[in-house]
Protein backbone atom coordinates (compact mmCIF):
# COMPACT_ATOMS: atom_id res chain seq x y z
CA UNK A 1 0.00 0.00 0.00
CA UNK A 2 0.58 3.51 -0.29
CA UNK A 3 2.61 4.98 2.05
CA UNK A 4 2.09 8.37 0.48
CA UNK A 5 -1.27 9.53 -0.40
CA UNK A 6 -1.77 11.36 -3.22
CA UNK A 7 -1.72 14.73 -3.67
CA UNK A 8 -5.53 14.85 -4.43
CA UNK A 9 -6.18 12.82 -1.35
CA UNK A 10 -4.05 15.74 0.68
CA UNK A 11 -5.85 18.68 -0.74
CA UNK A 12 -9.16 17.17 -0.46
CA UNK A 13 -8.16 16.37 3.44
CA UNK A 14 -6.87 19.95 3.36
CA UNK A 15 -10.27 21.37 1.87
CA UNK A 16 -12.05 19.25 4.67
CA UNK A 17 -9.95 21.27 6.93
CA UNK A 18 -10.58 24.22 5.74
CA UNK A 19 -14.20 23.93 5.77
CA UNK A 20 -14.65 22.15 9.43
CA UNK A 21 -12.53 25.60 10.72
CA UNK A 22 -14.74 27.66 8.51
CA UNK A 23 -17.37 26.06 10.70
CA UNK A 24 -16.23 26.23 13.85
CA UNK A 25 -15.42 30.33 13.72
CA UNK A 26 -18.88 30.68 12.56
CA UNK A 27 -20.64 28.87 15.45
CA UNK A 28 -17.90 30.38 17.84
CA UNK A 29 -18.74 33.75 16.72
CA UNK A 30 -22.79 33.28 17.11
CA UNK A 31 -22.19 31.74 20.34
CA UNK A 32 -20.51 34.69 21.59
CA UNK A 33 -22.88 37.35 20.18
CA UNK A 34 -25.90 35.00 21.58
CA UNK A 35 -23.91 34.69 24.95
CA UNK A 36 -23.29 39.11 24.40
CA UNK A 37 -26.99 39.57 23.86
CA UNK A 38 -27.91 37.40 26.72
CA UNK A 39 -25.57 38.89 29.09
CA UNK A 40 -25.97 42.21 28.16
CA UNK A 41 -29.46 42.65 27.15
CA UNK A 42 -30.75 43.37 30.99
CA UNK A 43 -28.19 45.64 31.58
CA UNK A 44 -29.35 47.43 28.12
CA UNK A 45 -32.63 46.78 29.69
CA UNK A 46 -32.33 48.55 32.70
CA UNK A 47 -30.35 51.00 31.65
CA UNK A 48 -33.24 52.25 29.39
CA UNK A 49 -35.60 51.97 32.02
CA UNK A 50 -33.44 54.10 34.16
CA UNK A 51 -33.63 56.77 31.31
CA UNK A 52 -37.50 56.23 31.15
CA UNK A 53 -37.91 56.75 34.53
CA UNK A 54 -35.59 59.90 34.53
CA UNK A 55 -37.58 61.44 31.90
CA UNK A 56 -40.88 60.58 33.31
CA UNK A 57 -39.76 62.50 36.65
CA UNK A 58 -38.34 65.24 34.74
CA UNK A 59 -41.94 65.91 33.19
CA UNK A 60 -44.06 65.33 36.16
CA UNK A 61 -41.74 68.20 37.75
CA UNK A 62 -42.46 70.22 34.77
CA UNK A 63 -46.55 69.11 35.01
CA UNK A 64 -46.39 70.60 38.60
CA UNK A 65 -44.04 73.47 37.99
CA UNK A 66 -46.96 74.24 34.86
CA UNK A 67 -50.12 73.51 37.54
CA UNK A 68 -48.53 75.39 40.13
CA UNK A 69 -48.63 78.50 38.11
CA UNK A 70 -51.44 77.86 36.31
CA UNK A 71 -52.93 78.12 40.22
CA UNK A 72 -51.19 81.47 40.61
CA UNK A 73 -52.39 82.83 37.93
CA UNK A 74 -56.32 82.03 38.74
CA UNK A 75 -55.40 83.63 42.05
CA UNK A 76 -53.80 86.68 40.20
CA UNK A 77 -56.38 87.06 38.02
CA UNK A 78 -59.41 86.68 41.05
CA UNK A 79 -57.36 89.64 42.85
CA UNK A 80 -57.19 91.74 39.33
CA UNK A 81 -60.80 91.36 38.88
CA UNK A 82 -61.62 92.09 42.56
CA UNK A 83 -63.38 95.80 42.66
CA UNK A 84 -61.06 97.41 45.46
CA UNK A 85 -58.00 96.57 43.28
CA UNK A 86 -59.51 98.41 40.17
CA UNK A 87 -60.91 101.29 42.16
CA UNK A 88 -57.35 101.38 43.59
CA UNK A 89 -55.78 101.36 40.40
CA UNK A 90 -58.28 104.06 38.93
CA UNK A 91 -57.07 106.36 41.38
CA UNK A 92 -53.95 105.76 41.91
CA UNK A 93 -52.80 105.67 37.51
CA UNK A 94 -55.56 107.34 36.35
CA UNK A 95 -56.40 109.97 38.83
CA UNK A 96 -60.12 108.68 39.09
CA UNK A 97 -62.28 109.32 42.27
CA UNK A 98 -64.89 107.34 43.31
CA UNK A 99 -68.64 109.51 43.00
CA UNK A 100 -69.51 111.25 46.20
CA UNK A 101 -72.52 111.83 48.04
CA UNK A 102 -72.25 115.35 47.80
CA UNK A 103 -72.81 114.98 44.12
CA UNK A 104 -75.19 112.66 43.95
CA UNK A 105 -77.42 114.82 46.49
CA UNK A 106 -76.74 118.30 44.63
CA UNK A 107 -78.27 116.20 41.40
CA UNK A 108 -81.12 114.87 43.46
CA UNK A 109 -81.60 118.36 44.52
CA UNK A 110 -81.61 119.86 41.36
CA UNK A 111 -84.41 117.29 40.12
CA UNK A 112 -86.37 117.49 43.14
CA UNK A 113 -89.61 119.54 43.77
CA UNK A 114 -88.03 122.56 45.29
CA UNK A 115 -86.29 124.19 42.27
CA UNK A 116 -89.23 123.13 40.18
CA UNK A 117 -88.71 123.60 36.60
CA UNK A 118 -87.23 126.80 36.77
CA UNK A 119 -84.44 125.71 34.58
CA UNK A 120 -82.46 129.24 35.16
CA UNK A 121 -82.19 128.06 38.84
CA UNK A 122 -80.38 125.26 37.73
CA UNK A 123 -78.37 126.40 35.33
CA UNK A 124 -76.61 128.32 37.86
CA UNK A 125 -76.80 125.83 40.56
CA UNK A 126 -74.28 123.78 38.10
CA UNK A 127 -72.69 127.04 36.82
CA UNK A 128 -71.71 127.53 40.62
CA UNK A 129 -69.82 124.08 40.53
CA UNK A 130 -68.23 123.85 37.21
CA UNK A 131 -65.22 122.34 38.36
CA UNK A 132 -67.23 119.32 39.62
CA UNK A 133 -66.80 115.92 38.50
CA UNK A 134 -70.34 115.91 37.08
CA UNK A 135 -70.25 119.06 35.19
CA UNK A 136 -67.14 118.15 33.52
CA UNK A 137 -69.38 114.68 32.46
CA UNK A 138 -71.83 115.93 31.40
CA UNK A 139 -69.52 118.74 29.10
CA UNK A 140 -67.91 115.59 27.48
CA UNK A 141 -71.36 113.60 26.93
CA UNK A 142 -72.50 116.54 25.22
CA UNK A 143 -69.30 117.30 23.02
CA UNK A 144 -69.37 113.24 22.23
CA UNK A 145 -72.89 113.42 21.36
CA UNK A 146 -72.37 116.36 18.58
CA UNK A 147 -69.55 114.43 17.82
CA UNK A 148 -71.53 111.75 17.10
CA UNK A 149 -74.17 113.34 15.56
CA UNK A 150 -71.80 115.39 13.25
CA UNK A 151 -70.48 111.79 12.23
CA UNK A 152 -74.15 110.34 11.53
CA UNK A 153 -75.39 113.29 9.36
CA UNK A 154 -71.90 112.95 7.89
CA UNK A 155 -72.37 109.19 7.11
CA UNK A 156 -75.64 109.54 5.79
CA UNK A 157 -74.33 112.00 3.27
CA UNK A 158 -72.76 109.61 1.46
CA UNK A 159 -75.21 107.32 1.14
Amino acid sequence: MNKHPSRAARLAAQAKQRTMMFRITVIAVVLVAVTATVAFGPVWLVAEATRLSQISVQRQEIIAAELATGQTLVVEAAVLRSSDHIATRAQEEHGMVAPSEELSVRVEVGDSAEYGRDSAVVAQRIADHEDTLLVRVAQLMAGEASALLVGDVGMSAVR
